[in-house]
């Protein structure tokens, strides 16, 4: 039961991973989540959670489940830790006046997650944008904003775009767009071209993949919306992450993520091979400039 790289830092990642180990620790034991439930005088649903990486077990459920599958003092110490961890206060939280609380569960999972693939009808992906480039738009999405919190949100998009970085496995980012989202010059000509250029440069790291899809296309399985697909590990079921004006969806059934996978496939499909989207990029800066 080692752990990923990525899931040593985070207190998400802590939860996820203790999760993970209980349950595993649990089928070891022959016990079913609801025979555990019992044990603990708790509902079914708090122990699911709590596999899930939704809840964090209290030190009492924590004792009384290390007890209950006869696990060893030095794994229970590190259950111990986990737990500790997963109640650590996340860096984002130096960003709770302008982050929604449904928002920081989104960029904790992308921090520790192995890959996103994402899917713009609109703007460029938040991990590929300029600062410039989203002072610009959160200039005309938040128009009655501050201008101290809009420098905040600049801040805290540039902060998450540290897993393009990360050591020693950078996020793999696979990013499909429309190809008007390239061609609306947000922010006035030179921010427009800056980003242009900065989508030129991240397609050349090979962990970033990015395909457009030409407007002569036409009609796609991608027209009813945007979504993400975040990929933990193999430990953990992907996530659809879905994110609207009214709010923040996460999908985790079997069903909701075998439909955005299929849907992901065919946009793959219907955008142009990188190479080829990589010369549309080239074809709309000299057209604008």
């Amino acid at each position: 039961m080692s752990q990923d790289p990525q899931e040593q830092h985070s207190p998400i990642a802590s939860r996820l991973w203790l999760g993970t180990m209980l349950r595993d620790l649990r089928e070891e034991a022959g016990l079913t989540g609801a025979q555990v439930a019992r044990e603990l005088g708790v509902h079914p649903p708090r122990v699911s959670n709590i596999e899930k990486g939704k809840s964090i077990p209290s030190k009492i459920e924590l004792a009384k489940l290390a007890e209950l599958f006869s696990v060893p003092e030095d794994l229970t110490d590190g259950l111990r830790e986990l737990a500790s961890n997963a109640r650590r206060k996340s860096w984002t939280t130096t960003y709770e006046d302008v982050l929604p609380e449904k928002y920081e569960k989104y960029v904790g999972l992308e921090e520790v997650a192995v890959s996103l693939k994402d899917w713009h009808t609109h703007m460029i992906c938040g991990l590929l944008q300029t600062a410039e480039h989203a002072h610009a738009l959160f200039a005309e999405l938040n128009p009655h904003a501050a201008e101290h919190d809009r420098e905040r949100l600049v801040e805290l998009r540039l902060r998450r775009q540290q897993v393009l970085d990360r050591t020693p496995e950078p996020l793999q980012l696979w990013s499909i767009m429309e190809e008007h989202v390239l061609r609306r010059p947000v922010g006035g000509h030179e921010v427009h071209h800056a980003q242009l250029q900065h989508l030129l440069d991240m397609q050349k790291r090979p962990h970033v993949t990015i395909q457009i899809i030409p407007t002569s296309f036409g009609a796609h399985t991608g027209l009813d919306g945007p979504f993400s697909l975040l990929e933990i590990g193999p430990s953990y079921p992907p996530i659809v992450y879905i994110e609207t004006r009214g709010g923040n969806l996460y999908k985790e059934g079997i069903r909701e993520i075998s439909l955005h996978k299929s849907t992901y496939d065919q946009l793959q499909g219907a955008a142009l091979p990188p190479v080829e989207s990589t010369k549309l990029i080239e074809t709309i800066m000299k057209e604008a400039a």
